[in-house]
């Protein structure tokens, strides 16, 4: 089937944090250079999670993926901002989030700072932070206790065996950027990218202005299902349950058309290897509720890498190039 790249002309949002959106970035710049990534700023963990705690900056992990994932990442200097110390003093430390972190403290502004790295890398498009406010994720677990921090929230649920109950932005009046509310303004689609539920992807509904931006915008909104469930996160969910967490969290807004979800099979031997993780394939369990609501999409999105089960970003992609085209827009 021939492939229409409806794509080229149009402005692309895609919303996330972590891995599952610079995976997806590497593909849709190939698609469009009009991409605008906004990134989720909660990120404690590893390096960022050290620089944090010493110089109270915004988390700039995620948005340094984001950044190289849409650069040339052959590149020398790519490289370099994606390089991390093997041993010493700096060991397991990033290059980039030293030098986004520098050119914070030069240019005082943690926007400036990431529009800078993104000109030395030439990058295809845009990458904001969701918020500019120092924030920290915090829990309310099922067993009633409350877990600070984003790489804490997970480990803490797998540890007491409790589940999540809701997540909370601290300080809770954090707002958007406002460059990211004229991005949605002006978007024709956005795309949720695919990553962890509560710790990766709901933290963007959480800023103030973010959901009445996604709902005043007239672009078509696709949500991308995660593949796998992750332990201490969203074990056991199905997708039902991935929803009605999103919904809880947004104030029960429509803020998606459509959600893709995977049809693909996983073979028994990675279904075996992902169970020792307390992971399994998230199940779709297409509810007539939710297709009243949104239009449910099945696709064969799931692939094996490497021994991971990953997304076929292209998949998804050529889905919506030819929905636009079946539309006309």
């Amino acid at each position: 089937m021939k492939r229409h790249n409806t794509l080229k002309d149009k402005n692309v949002v895609l919303i996330g944090g972590g891995t599952g959106s610079s995976v997806f970035l590497r593909k849709l710049k190939n698609y469009t250079q009009n991409i605008t990534a906004i990134v989720n700023v909660c990120d404690d963990g590893g390096s960022t999670g050290t620089i944090r705690k010493d110089y109270s900056v915004i988390a700039m992990g995620d948005i340094r993926n984001c950044i190289v994932a849409l650069s040339d990442e052959e590149s020398v200097m790519s490289r370099v901002i994606n390089y991390r110390f093997k041993d010493g003093f700096m060991s397991k430390q990033s290059v980039g989030n030293i030098i986004i972190t520098a050119l914070d403290d030069i240019m005082g502004s943690f926007p400036l700072a990431i529009s800078a790295i993104c000109d030395v890398l030439a990058i295809t498009g845009k990458v904001l932070p969701v918020s500019t406010d120092n924030i920290t994720l915090c829990a309310t677990m099922k067993n009633g206790k409350t877990v600070k921090g984003e790489s804490e929230i997970p480990k803490y649920a797998a540890k007491h065996k409790t589940a999540i109950e809701k997540v909370y932005n601290n300080p809770e009046n954090a707002t958007v950027f406002s460059e990211c509310v004229e991005a949605i303004k002006n978007a024709d689609v956005i795309i949720y990218a695919p990553g962890s539920l509560y710790t990766s992807i709901i933290p963007n509904f959480l800023v103030e202005g973010m959901t009445q931006a996604l709902k005043e915008s007239k672009a078509e909104k696709f949500w991308i299902m995660n593949l796998m469930t992750q332990k201490g996160e969203t074990q056991h969910f199905r997708m039902s349950d991935h929803i009605k967490a999103f919904e809880k969290h947004s104030g029960g807004e429509k803020l998606a058309d459509v959600i893709i979800y995977s049809t693909s099979s996983v073979d028994d031997a990675t279904r075996t290897r992902y169970k020792l993780q307390g992971a399994a394939p998230v199940e779709a369990d297409v509810q007539d509720k939710h297709c009243e609501k949104y239009e449910m999409v099945g696709l064969d999105l799931a692939e094996v890498v490497d021994g991971a089960v990953r997304h076929n970003s292209s998949v998804a992609i050529d889905y919506i190039c030819r929905r636009l085209y079946d539309q006309g827009r």
